[in-house]
């Protein structure tokens, strides 16, 4: 591998990350910018409430975590989908992670491509699916048993003991963790390729501490 090649592999995996433990964003939808919280779908598109006029833009940008020079733009591609639909189920788990939205209309979002630091990545490397969505319940019930050290991880991201913190989705990179202004994500070092629950349980034991001070963008 050249060394070229491996920067860009090492960017690519920067910027899903970037990815997962955000989820304050603003999209631009031709001339507009609206502040959106999206949440990850199981096939790995991002779900966001969105007023008709995002609907019908015809060019969408979402711009991570915010609409700076700095911030990471991703060009998405949204397909409109009512609660109804066969995709109403992201609907209730945008819920799961924020409560009730403003916006009763939904986008998912596909990945087009990724723009961050002078690097162009292919929309479908960053579009990242849940490697075991039907063991995700589960897994979910399990993590409660550690609870009180997820509290620690999340206090130590987030420079003070969270008020309250819910896991809330539990994938192969990590779990999410709803709080009272929104998510904190805790990821694992490696992926996690067996979703059988010990082994699960393992890696959340193993949860690297990570301090506020030494996130970046």
């Amino acid at each position: 591998m050249s060394e070229d090649s491996h920067e860009l592999d090492l960017e690519l995996s920067r910027t899903a990350r970037l990815i997962r433990r955000h989820c304050d964003a603003s999209l631009r939808f031709d001339e507009h910018f609206q502040p959106v919280r999206y949440c990850r779908a199981t096939d790995g598109r991002l779900i966001v409430p969105a007023m008709a006029a995002m609907q019908m833009a015809e060019e969408l940008v979402l711009h991570v975590p915010d609409a700076t020079d700095q911030s990471l733009q991703l060009m998405v591609t949204g397909e409109p989908f009512a609660e109804h639909d066969a995709l109403g189920r992201e609907a209730d788990r945008w819920r799961i992670h924020f409560g009730e939205p403003e916006d009763l209309q939904w986008l998912a979002l596909e990945l087009d491509l990724g723009k961050r630091d002078g690097f162009v990545f292919d929309g479908e490397a960053l579009q990242e699916p849940h490697a075991f969505p039907e063991h995700e319940p589960a897994l979910l019930r399990a993590v409660q048993t550690e609870q009180n050290l997820i509290e620690q991880r999340v206090a130590s991201i987030l420079g003070h003991a969270p008020e309250d913190a819910r896991p809330v989705a539990a994938d192969q990179h990590g779990l999410t963790v709803r709080v009272r202004l929104g998510t904190v994500r805790l990821e694992f070092e490696a992926p996690q390729h067996d979703p059988e629950s010990s082994v699960y349980l393992e890696a959340v034991r193993n949860l690297p501490e990570i301090h506020h001070d030494e996130l970046s963008n």
